[in-house]
Order: C-alpha cells, then sequence, then structure tokens
C-alpha cells in the first residue's frame, strides 16, 4: 500500500486583541483535483489548533490543490490562495506554509 503524506506548518499571526484570540477554534485544509470548483465544495481535514496536519490517502502522479482558512465561534474566515502539489509514487510530499 503506498500512502501520501502532505504535511502542512503554520506560523503564528500576532492577533489584534485578547477577544479576537478567544474567538479563533482552529484552521481547516481543504483539497481537491478540481481547482475550478468552489473550495466549500473540496474535500477537507480538520486541523484544530495543532501546528501539522496530515492528508493521507492521495492517488498516485495527480496534482491537487490545496487551501488552508481558519475557523471561529462565528463560523469560516477566508480560505488562503490555493497552492498546486503533484503527488509522486514512494515518496513524501510537503507543503511548508509560511
Amino acid at each position: 500500500m503506498i500512502v501520501f503524506i502532505v504535511s502542512f506548518f503554520l506560523t503564528t499571526f500576532p492577533l489584534v486583541s485578547t477577544v479576537c484570540s478567544l474567538c479563533y477554534q482552529g484552521y481547516k485544509v481543504y483539497y481537491t483535483l478540481t481547482r475550478e470548483l468552489p473550495v466549500e465544495r473540496w474535500n477537507f481535514v480538520e486541523g484544530g489548533n495543532s501546528l501539522v496536519t496530515t492528508i493521507s490517502n492521495l492517488l498516485t502522479n495527480r496534482t491537487y490543490s490545496i487551501a488552508v482558512l481558519a475557523y471561529t465561534v462565528v463560523g469560516n474566515g477566508p480560505a488562503s490562495e490555493p497552492v498546486t502539489i503533484v503527488t509522486q509514487q514512494g515518496g513524501w510530499s510537503q507543503i511548508f506554509i509560511a
């Protein structure tokens, strides 16, 4: 069995006020083979408050688009600009988002 893993390392951003830091709940990593779809229709994994998120069971030699968004008690924030990766057989794919 071949397992592909994409890891995200996120930097922290200073928050404007203590109220904002209380609202932050976590983040989601969205991914798709069909970039033309709205992000809301992409697959996603829950990142929570972890600094590393893994997407597994990706298909070999495919081009994926990946975006990250934070969410609060109010709902989802805007998604990041998508990045593109190509999975390869026999290795790990890693993306560092700074």
